[in-house]
């Protein structure tokens, strides 16, 4: 079934994500947008997703995305409308993750465990 709104903590590499929705083997990623903008997925979430997938050991992934009218913004009790969600499946970039990702992570954690800025 589905669970929703899960947190993952690997103390380890002091690394927390926030999963919005899970079934145990696919991760789904909730975004809202403004409708009248037009939707194509940015290249922020799908990393944010990258790094879900790689905390989680979940290695499936949709991002859900739903187009607000002002309605929506005027009345959030409004009834979802199907026809305004899309589903973007998003494919485990195992390369992304270790050769950009967990080096600039890495040096994070490190700061954190010393209490200092990066100097990058």
């Amino acid at each position: 079934g589905l669970v929703l709104d899960r947190e993952i903590k690997n103390r380890s590499l002091l690394l927390r994500v926030n999963l919005d929705g899970d079934t145990g083997d696919k991760i789904y990623e909730c975004k809202t947008y403004k409708l009248c903008n037009g939707w194509k997925c940015p290249a922020k979430y799908i990393h944010q997703v990258q790094v879900q997938m790689y905390a989680s050991r979940l290695f499936g992934a949709q991002v859900v995305s739903y187009g607000l009218q002002q309605e929506d913004y005027d009345n959030f009790m409004r009834d979802i409308d199907p026809c305004r969600l899309k589903r973007e499946e998003v494919a485990y970039d195992r390369s992304w993750v270790e050769r950009v990702y967990l080096p600039k992570h890495r040096i994070l954690a490190d700061c954190l465990k010393r209490g200092a800025f990066p100097d990058v």
